[in-house]
């Protein structure tokens, strides 16, 4: 197997983990407790937390960006089909403040991941400038 095609289907695989971890999130995301009257979102916060984790993790483990990209578009997918009403009307990412954070959160969290340099140390080779 080659590299690019290693990199393929590993791209392939961090799609479908960053869609499912996405999904799963999605769900979560709406959570909240109530302390007197105030209101904890331990749902979104979980929910952003997972896919930061996620996101990371895919993108220390490969010295490629792609597979990185990938799972950033299966999160980013995932989390807006929530958006959408189903056959039946109901809607996993409602219009109110939670869900718009919700709506926007996946897509920044997956930028700042993506476009995060990579710093290598620097080698010892006797001909590096």
């Amino acid at each position: 197997m080659t590299e690019r095609s290693y990199i393929a289907w590993v791209s392939v695989a961090a799609f479908l983990g960053g869609a499912l971890v996405s999904l799963l999130a999605t769900v979560v995301h709406q959570a909240v407790w109530y302390i007197g009257s105030f209101p904890i979102p331990w749902g979104l916060v979980l929910a952003g937390a997972i896919v930061i984790c996620y996101l990371v993790g895919v993108r220390l483990a490969m010295e490629s960006r792609w597979p990185s990209l990938a799972a950033a578009l299966g999160v980013i997918g995932a989390a807006g089909i929530g958006v959408f009403e189903s056959a039946g009307g109901s809607v996993l990412v409602p219009g109110n403040l939670w869900g718009t954070i919700w709506a926007i959160a996946p897509s920044v969290i997956a930028v700042a991941v993506v476009a995060w340099p990579r710093f290598r140390k620097p080698s010892n080779d006797a001909t590096a400038p």
